[in-house]
């Protein structure tokens, strides 16, 4: 009897620790396809806030209020283009045609960005009514551009980089 319960004792702290040596506490393994998602979102500013204009009824200073915001846009556009560029070519099948698609479109965005700022800071503004005007005239085309979401919603029309970006913490946008 003492044979048998000194056996199962030996057997459930043998057992006991080859199940520690499991891959539990081992560290999880990226994929180059995670990586390359991780140094994106990392570096694109995905959760960076944009403050909206504040709203004043002083025409001249709402005008300013907006030229900053647009100039806020600009920079985050240009932050998430050098990211997008330092993380080069995402390592998954179609990734140059997934990553020239994304680099386009934020190009494109930008583009249009610049002239909306361009236009809207030499449009001489004296009051309300001069405002209103100067912004009826850019809404069309900020309305054309309105749909930009960023390269990361570009990005995951690609089905593997979806599900790296899925699986990055980096990369999940947080709710406010």
């Amino acid at each position: 009897m003492r044979r048998l319960v000194i056996g199962a004792a030996l057997a459930v702290t043998l057992g006991t620790a080859a199940a520690g040596c499991g891959s539990s506490g081992d560290k999880p393994r990226t994929t180059p396809q995670a990586a390359w998602a991780a140094k994106v979102c990392s570096s694109i500013g995905l959760n960076e806030a944009v403050r909206l204009p504040a709203v004043t009824e002083d025409a001249k200073a709402y005008k300013a209020n907006i030229a900053a915001f647009l100039a806020q846009l600009a920079r985050r556009m240009d932050t998430m283009e050098a990211g997008l560029k330092k993380a080069g070519v995402p390592p998954v099948s179609d990734g140059q045609a997934t990553y020239d698609a994304a680099l386009t479109k934020l190009e494109g965005a930008k583009t249009v960005l610049n002239q909306v700022r361009t236009k809207l800071n030499t449009t001489k503004v004296t009051d309300t009514k001069s405002l209103r005007s100067a912004l009826a005239g850019l809404s069309q085309q900020v309305l054309a551009s309105v749909s930009y979401t960023g390269p990361r919603d570009d990005l995951r029309r690609n089905p593997a980089l979806t599900t790296a970006f899925d699986t990055v913490p980096a990369c999940q946008v947080k709710k406010s």
